[in-house]
């Protein structure tokens, strides 16, 4: 796999607890069963809850009020701007690292497992051998939906982006995945990766896994995946 995809995902994980999905705009469904190779950070789905004769109620489709933005720790310096009149609004992040990244949706919403009842099922199934359930197996458990998503992912120490959009709201701020405004990359320098307002993604998921003391546990830390 990608030096990016490992970057990209790798990072997402650890600083906000939860999987991208990649290539982005792949799509994830819940209930999917199958293993995390922790190397090459890819996914093998094998099967899932429904296969298996479970069926465990969703909870959602709930929406997320904030259109949060995620940038590296410490190495990403961004400032808006649109000057008086003008119909644009700009964007320009500065990269300090290489493989910094910046991503934000657009509209976003979660659906998700009753983890209450996904374990219950798996417990029981197991006592009472309906279920040959394998231990290294991992459950999509949540899915992030949003309109819209960008990410970025800079390739050197001195990487820039410059993103612009219709202005139609009093201040220079917006939302880079905003589909509506028709943002656009306008200049770009030493950048590893970029994909600006992509419609209609899944981007992001969260895993369980479930122990052999039959304890669910959200799945995902340095300590068992490198």
């Amino acid at each position: 796999m990608g030096s990016i995809q490992k970057i990209y995902v790798r990072s997402t994980r650890d600083d906000l607890g939860r999987y991208p999905t990649w290539p982005i705009g792949q799509r994830v469904q819940l209930g999917q069963v199958g293993h995390y190779q922790g190397r090459s950070t890819n996914f093998v789905w094998e099967t899932n809850l429904s296969r298996l004769g479970l069926q465990v109620p969703e909870l959602g489709p709930e929406s997320l009020s904030e259109d949060e933005m995620y940038l590296s720790q410490d190495s990403v310096s961004y400032e808006f701007s649109a000057e008086a009149g003008e119909k644009l609004a700009k964007v320009n992040f500065d990269f300090k690292k290489r493989s910094s990244i910046v991503s934000q949706g657009y509209q976003m919403g979660q659906r998700r497992l009753d983890l209450v009842e996904l374990k219950q099922q798996l417990v029981r199934g197991i006592q009472e051998g309906r279920l040959n359930w394998r231990y290294h197996w991992v459950i999509v458990t949540e899915v992030w939906l949003a309109k819209g998503f960008t990410t970025l992912i800079s390739g050197s120490k001195a990487s820039s982006s410059e993103l612009s959009a219709r202005a139609e709201a009093p201040g220079a701020s917006f939302n880079i995945a905003d589909i509506g405004l028709g943002v656009k990359l306008t200049a770009a320098r030493s950048m590893a990766y970029r994909n600006v307002a992509v419609e209609d993604t899944q981007p992001y998921f969260q895993i369980h896994r479930l122990w052999r003391n039959h304890e669910l546990e959200v799945y995902g830390g340095k300590r068992w995946l490198f």
